[in-house]
């Protein structure tokens, strides 16, 4: 994935009038990826969608009823 100020850089480029083709090349990216970015619209932080999956076990899951009770009955915690 590019970061935002590759594509920013592409967007200068193409304002200045030069092509898509020389424009994607002298950011360093492909003409398809250049095209990509275009058609959205988008930064590529702003088309990241969110995780809504766990990537591993919560490591708490079996202790954390016992932290709840701990934390219930003493305040300072």
């Amino acid at each position: 994935m590019k970061k935002d100020g590759e594509i920013k850089l592409l967007r200068e480029e193409r304002q200045k009038g030069v092509s898509q083709k020389l424009a994607a090349a002298r950011t360093g990216m492909s003409e398809r990826t250049a095209r990509k970015y275009e058609r959205a619209g988008k930064l590529p932080s702003q088309m990241k969608k969110p995780r809504t999956h766990r990537t591993r076990e919560n490591p708490f899951s079996l202790d954390w009823p016992w932290v709840e009770e701990q934390l219930k009955r003493d305040s300072a915690l």
